[in-house]
């Protein structure tokens, strides 16, 4: 029998849903991103921008010295959908197409050493008024070309 029981009713909006077309990704692809999340009470959404983005981390040997850097290297950022209202159990649906950069490298596999490694990510942040706003990262695999 439980002794307590924790329910947040202040959690406006669930967790994303990120779907990509086609998949996998591959390098120099444009690919489409759809993104559902359900909503739990009425609410003024302000709207949904989706991005992607690749953190790059290089070595570097001088001196002696070993230096491992990590930086971001990309960043795409789409209006995926403009301001509306909705009611509680509606379901936001936001798409935007996205390509990654045919100068950049896929994912990095951690069954090879070599740098530099490339770790690929989707954005999602939707902006609620009189909410907190929903941020959420979804990492993804982006094959070569």
């Amino acid at each position: 029998e439980p002794i307590a029981f924790w329910n947040d009713e202040s959690v406006a909006i669930g967790e994303a849903r990120v779907l990509l077309q086609p998949a996998p990704v591959r390098v120099g692809q444009r690919f489409q991103v759809r993104v559902e999340q359900d909503l739990r009470v009425d609410a003024n959404v302000e709207g949904v921008v989706l991005e992607l983005a690749c953190d790059q981390t290089t070595k570097r040997t001088s001196g002696g010295k070993t230096r491992i850097e990590t930086s971001e290297v990309h960043r795409a950022r789409v209006q995926a959908m403009p301001a509306r209202l909705f009611g509680p159990g509606e379901c936001i649906r936001a798409t935007a197409d996205l390509q990654v950069p045919p100068q950049l490298e896929g994912t990095w596999l951690h069954s090879t050493s070599a740098y530099p490694r490339n770790a690929w990510r989707v954005e999602v942040d939707t902006k609620l008024s009189g909410a907190p706003d929903y941020r959420g990262r979804f990492p993804i695999l982006v094959e070569p070309a």
